[in-house]
Protein backbone atom coordinates (compact mmCIF):
# COMPACT_ATOMS: atom_id res chain seq x y z
CA UNK A 1 0.00 0.00 0.00
CA UNK A 2 1.32 3.22 -0.49
CA UNK A 3 -0.08 6.58 -0.67
CA UNK A 4 -0.75 9.51 -3.13
CA UNK A 5 -1.46 13.60 -2.17
CA UNK A 6 -3.06 16.35 -3.67
CA UNK A 7 1.06 17.93 -3.34
CA UNK A 8 1.68 15.61 -5.94
CA UNK A 9 -0.93 12.76 -7.14
CA UNK A 10 2.08 10.72 -8.99
CA UNK A 11 4.41 10.72 -6.73
CA UNK A 12 4.26 7.50 -4.19
CA UNK A 13 4.28 7.92 -0.69
CA UNK A 14 5.80 4.22 1.22
CA UNK A 15 4.80 3.62 4.46
CA UNK A 16 7.52 4.60 7.29
CA UNK A 17 6.20 1.23 9.10
CA UNK A 18 4.31 -2.18 8.37
CA UNK A 19 2.79 -4.18 11.16
CA UNK A 20 3.73 -7.80 11.54
CA UNK A 21 0.47 -9.21 10.72
CA UNK A 22 0.54 -6.61 7.09
CA UNK A 23 -2.58 -5.01 8.02
CA UNK A 24 -1.58 -2.11 9.64
CA UNK A 25 0.55 0.67 7.69
CA UNK A 26 1.76 4.06 9.25
CA UNK A 27 2.81 6.45 7.00
CA UNK A 28 4.41 10.10 7.50
CA UNK A 29 3.01 13.30 5.70
CA UNK A 30 3.80 17.07 5.93
CA UNK A 31 1.20 19.64 4.92
CA UNK A 32 1.74 23.64 4.62
CA UNK A 33 -1.91 23.64 5.36
CA UNK A 34 -4.55 22.06 8.36
CA UNK A 35 -5.85 19.79 5.71
CA UNK A 36 -4.82 17.42 2.78
CA UNK A 37 -6.45 15.29 0.68
CA UNK A 38 -5.05 11.62 -0.38
CA UNK A 39 -5.77 8.25 -1.38
CA UNK A 40 -4.80 5.09 -0.46
CA UNK A 41 -3.35 2.83 -3.69
CA UNK A 42 -2.10 -0.78 -4.23
CA UNK A 43 0.95 -1.78 -5.65
CA UNK A 44 1.36 -5.51 -6.78
CA UNK A 45 2.90 -7.76 -9.30
CA UNK A 46 3.99 -4.22 -11.11
CA UNK A 47 0.18 -2.87 -11.39
CA UNK A 48 -1.07 0.20 -9.97
CA UNK A 49 -4.57 0.25 -8.55
CA UNK A 50 -6.70 3.72 -6.92
CA UNK A 51 -8.87 2.73 -4.14
CA UNK A 52 -12.30 3.37 -5.29
CA UNK A 53 -14.31 6.40 -4.06
CA UNK A 54 -13.64 10.03 -3.35
CA UNK A 55 -10.25 11.00 -2.04
CA UNK A 56 -9.72 10.82 2.32
CA UNK A 57 -9.34 14.26 3.95
CA UNK A 58 -6.67 14.22 6.76
CA UNK A 59 -7.12 16.96 9.02
CA UNK A 60 -3.88 18.62 10.35
CA UNK A 61 -3.92 18.99 14.18
CA UNK A 62 -1.67 20.90 16.81
CA UNK A 63 -2.44 18.76 19.14
CA UNK A 64 -3.04 14.63 19.00
CA UNK A 65 -5.53 12.99 17.70
CA UNK A 66 -6.84 10.87 20.24
CA UNK A 67 -8.88 8.54 18.38
CA UNK A 68 -10.87 8.72 15.05
CA UNK A 69 -12.62 5.62 13.33
CA UNK A 70 -13.32 5.47 9.50
CA UNK A 71 -16.89 4.63 9.01
CA UNK A 72 -17.90 2.57 6.23
CA UNK A 73 -20.92 5.19 4.70
CA UNK A 74 -22.99 1.68 4.34
CA UNK A 75 -22.22 0.12 7.86
CA UNK A 76 -21.84 1.71 11.02
CA UNK A 77 -18.38 -0.56 11.69
CA UNK A 78 -15.54 1.14 12.02
CA UNK A 79 -13.23 0.04 9.07
CA UNK A 80 -9.62 1.97 9.96
CA UNK A 81 -8.55 4.11 12.54
CA UNK A 82 -5.48 7.12 13.10
CA UNK A 83 -3.53 7.17 15.63
CA UNK A 84 -2.29 9.69 17.51
CA UNK A 85 -0.50 12.33 15.37
CA UNK A 86 3.18 12.90 15.21
CA UNK A 87 5.73 15.57 14.78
Amino acid sequence: MILRTEQDWNKDIEPIAISEGGNTFTFQVQASQPFLYFKPCLVQDREFRWSVGPNKLLLCATRPVQDLSLMDKNSSRPHGESTNLQQ
